[in-house]
């Protein structure tokens, strides 16, 4: 025997059964009843004559706060290898994934037959996906460093497709203990639209067992596992992870600096254990060799010698560095009290001197000509035709040639030409969006640098406000940004029409 079986949904009436099946009017706002009436036009006037169309180019930007640092995230984009356009395949190296079902997935420009995110990836152009339960993670080479703040940001978004949306989680750690998080009980609307995640932490007055511990990124769908469901898709992309070291050391870490045999560091201790007491400090010094940029997992060779033992609260030191080269240097701090007398209260008889919280590795480079530094600027959202005010940086200690470049170039105008440090770009849009890379290279002759930043490039305002995530009014039924006569003509085309069902349907 072979049977089948189907589902019937009973409402109390046919208003219910049209709203049950999601087949509610655009034009009734309010009260539930079917009806395009009065109080549907008084939630229309709320908004009258909004416009919520950019009316300037937004930035589109996720870098650090000034002052802050970038901490090394592999493959934070997921772009080794980059997939064709719509293809998928296994996660990159250095991102593990204790579930099945998670892959990196290039989605093209998101006019695909199965596009649920809802439009490219945020940054390059792959994006991870995971679907049901599970979680990926990575082990940073970083440390959890005392006295820092720290940003971690990663652009989310759900899949339109799922009936369930999921709950989503973004956990930041040191070992496997959790930092801090961004615990997204309530799932966010299947819409596909990207959303920044962004998780912080300050140190200051971490567990000291802590410190020292690699920090770990862990991104989960349908976290805590005991989450019954198993469908809906979580989507990722554009991982950071920034610091900010409240030592604000000088120089600062990966400057350049010209020979000096009294060349000053400086520093600002971290905070002592019990306020008011001194930090004692040592510092130590040394010439090296940088980690090798390939392997994420390397560290300083380096020869390094204590100049400063246990003072108390120095925050400066005075050394030699006439020879050309790399330095690294480093302070430790004992936050507890004096090294050389034991606190048998907190550590026993058996204890030796006071634990010591190390201080980050920081390194300067001595050279004879500071290497020329090119900065292009934050990412951009914008429209087509509208002119666009680059704000790049370069620094030299000469005049270095400029030249920015487009990728693609199509339709990109520099304005008075590209040759300056600042120019306005406009852009006409040849899709929507359209995505242009603009590079800024810098060269003096003898060395050389260059940076890139994107631009989003929409064929209108509106749909650069609608793709950056910007909410329509209620009433704006067209979608123009306009809430204006056009949508009230379509208000009246439904005023007072039973829009209720009058016979079952086929459930969409």
């Amino acid at each position: 025997d072979k049977y089948d079986t189907m589902k019937i949904d009973a409402y109390p009436d046919g208003c219910a059964a049209k709203l049950g099946a999601g087949l509610r009017e655009a034009t009734d706002l309010v009260g539930d009843d079917c009806i395009t009436n009065l109080p549907d036009f008084a939630e229309m006037r709320k908004t009258w004559t909004d416009d919520n169309a950019l009316t300037e180019p937004m930035a589109k930007e996720q870098g650090p706060e000034p002052g802050m640092g970038e901490i090394a995230i592999v493959n934070a984009s997921f772009e080794d290898p980059v997939r064709a356009d719509g293809q998928q395949g296994a996660i990159p190296v250095y991102w593990t994934v204790p579930v099945s079902r998670a892959q990196i997935w290039n989605p093209g420009d998101g006019t695909g037959t199965y596009n649920g995110h809802g439009g490219i990836a945020p940054d390059g152009e792959n994006i991870l996906w995971i679907n049901g339960i599970g979680a990926c993670s990575q082990v940073l080479a970083d440390t959890l460093m005392a006295n820092t703040d720290y940003t971690l940001t990663v652009y989310v978004a759900v899949n339109q497709y799922y009936e369930n949306n999921p709950s989503y989680k973004v956990e930041l750690l040191a070992g496997e203990t959790v930092l801090a998080e961004d615990d997204n009980s309530i799932p966010l609307m299947g819409d596909g639209l990207w959303e920044l995640s962004t998780v912080t932490f300050d140190s200051t007055g971490v567990d000291p067992a802590l410190l020292g511990e690699p920090l770990q990124i862990r991104l989960g769908c349908n976290i805590p596992l005991d989450v019954t469901t198993d469908e809906g898709e979580t989507n990722f992309d554009d991982v950071r992870l920034y610091f900010e070291d409240k030592m604000i050391p000088s120089p600062a870490d990966g400057a350049y600096a010209y020979p000096d045999s009294d060349l000053k560091l400086s520093w600002t201790n971290i905070d002592p254990n019990k306020p008011g007491n001194p930090v004692w400090v040592d510092v130590w010094l040394g010439t090296g060799t940088e980690p090798n940029e390939l392997d994420p997992n390397s560290e300083w060779v380096y020869d390094m010698t204590k100049i400063v033992d246990a003072v108390e609260d120095a925050n400066s030191a005075t050394v030699d560095v006439s020879t050309l080269g790399t330095y690294a240097w480093q302070v430790n701090s004992y936050i507890y009290g004096d090294p050389n007398v034991v606190d048998y209260d907190i550590y026993g008889t058996d204890a030796n001197l006071l634990p010591v919280d190390e201080g980050r590795l920081l390194s300067f480079t001595v050279v004879t000509d500071f290497p020329v530094s090119a900065e292009a600027g934050g990412n951009v959202v914008t429209w087509s035709g509208q002119a666009v005010q680059l704000d790049a940086t370069v620094d030299d200690d000469g005049v270095p040639a400029l030249i920015w470049s487009a990728e693609p170039a199509a339709g990109v105008v520099f304005t008075p030409n590209e040759f300056v440090e600042d120019p306005i770009v406009t852009i006409i849009a040849v899709g929507d969006p359209n995505v242009v890379t603009l590079t800024l290279s810098a060269d003096d002759g003898v060395n050389s640098d260059k940076d890139t930043l994107r631009i989003d490039v929409y064929n209108t305002a509106c749909l650069a406000a609608i793709g950056e995530g910007q909410e329509l009014d209620p009433g704006d039924f067209d979608q123009d940004c306009d809430t204006d006569l056009k949508d009230l003509a379509a208000m009246i085309e439904e005023w007072l029409v039973n829009n209720e069902l009058t016979e079952s349907i086929v459930k969409p």
